[in-house]
């Protein structure tokens, strides 16, 4: 896995995070008109909401000379995901054998999108240290911080209609660099307009975890139950729910969920690490993991990388590819 480290003020990140853009030959995708035009009513939510982040998204256009392109609105209004299949848990302390909060993920897509796939070390000069695999731009999907926090966002293809907002992956970075304990997380995500419907699971190295389901209309916030919080592609809350469009909901959610619950509770012992990495690991098709790979026509998607952390530590154990045919290798600050 390639790595990057940048470090300074979020306009010097995004100036170095230009340069390698263009560095590379980065190409932003063309947007369709109606994109565009949700992109430009994003602008001063995000500008308001996450002004250092817009500051970055600045000196990304201006370090890569990407004036005359479309890579801000990109970055804006991400285009809705077709076929997600993201799982994610969290356990809290007392229920593992470390004494310290577990938290584990499983990130589905098209498998010829891994290739662009980096592991990033952010050092902001204002703002918490983070650690994440993304394939964004400014954006996060997920990660650590220094302060002992993680977050990871699953995408709900059951809520298709994107609104004027924060997007999901600058929320998700937003928290990774300001927020210390899942309180100061939970209480940004609620003050929020929301770009889309997308579950948000939050954690911290004092044990505190919540799923937090966000939407335009409006937001749930649900503590863990027996030290267990999950997310994948379905809203999980009666209030929540409603919000979808069954004919577009994902189908496997409700096995991936029966999956974690079943294994969560027929476990005598405090669960570890490498247990959670096995739970990823294991194929959905046998029903033994969340770990899935399936073919559409001739595109390929399922697990591309996986990751678990034990909260208030500096590493994120990763597998580059479908975990269950690649190991898990340490990364650190």
């Amino acid at each position: 896995m390639i790595e990057i480290t940048v470090k300074g003020s979020h306009y010097e990140i995004g100036l170095e995070v230009g340069k390698l853009l263009r560095k590379a030959g980065h190409t932003p995708p063309v947007l369709p008109p109606e994109r565009m035009d949700l992109a430009l009513e994003c602008e001063k939510l995000v500008q308001k909401y996450t002004p250092s982040l817009w500051e970055e998204l600045e000196g990304v256009v201006k370090g890569g000379k990407f004036e005359d392109t479309s890579l801000l609105q990109f970055e804006l209004s991400l285009l809705p995901y077709p076929r997600p299949g993201c799982t994610i848990f969290a356990i809290a302390p007392e229920y593992t054998s470390s004494g310290k909060t577990l938290f584990a993920r499983n990130y589905d897509w098209d498998v010829r999108f891994q290739q662009y796939l980096r592991f990033i070390k952010t050092f902001p000069n204002d703002a918490l240290s983070s650690l994440s695999c993304t394939d964004l731009i400014v954006g996060r999907y997920g990660g650590i911080n220094e302060a002992g926090l993680a977050i990871g966002l699953t995408a709900i293809s059951g809520y298709p209609h994107d609104k004027p907002g924060v997007a999901l992956h600058l929320a998700t970075r937003w928290v990774l660099d300001n927020c210390s304990t899942t309180k100061e997380a939970v209480a940004f995500m609620k003050g929020i307009p929301h770009f889309r419907g997308n579950n948000y699971l939050i954690a911290d190295k004092h044990g505190n975890i919540a799923l937090v389901e966000g939407s335009p209309e409006r937001v749930k916030v649900t503590p863990a139950n027996n030290g267990l919080a999950f997310a994948a592609n379905r809203f999980q809350s009666p209030e929540m729910l409603e919000l979808e469009e069954e004919k577009w909901a994902n189908q496997t959610t409700a096995q991936r969920q029966k999956i974690i619950k079943d294994w969560y509770y027929s476990r005598e012992d405090g669960i570890d690490e490498i247990a959670a990495q096995e739970l990823l690991s294991g194929l959905l098709s046998e029903g033994v993991g969340v770990c899935a790979r399936s073919s559409v026509g001739a595109e390929v998607w399922g697990t591309i990388w996986s990751w678990t952390a034990l909260l208030g530590g500096e590493i994120m154990n990763i597998a580059d590819g479908l975990p269950s045919q690649n190991e898990f290798k340490s990364y650190s600050f």
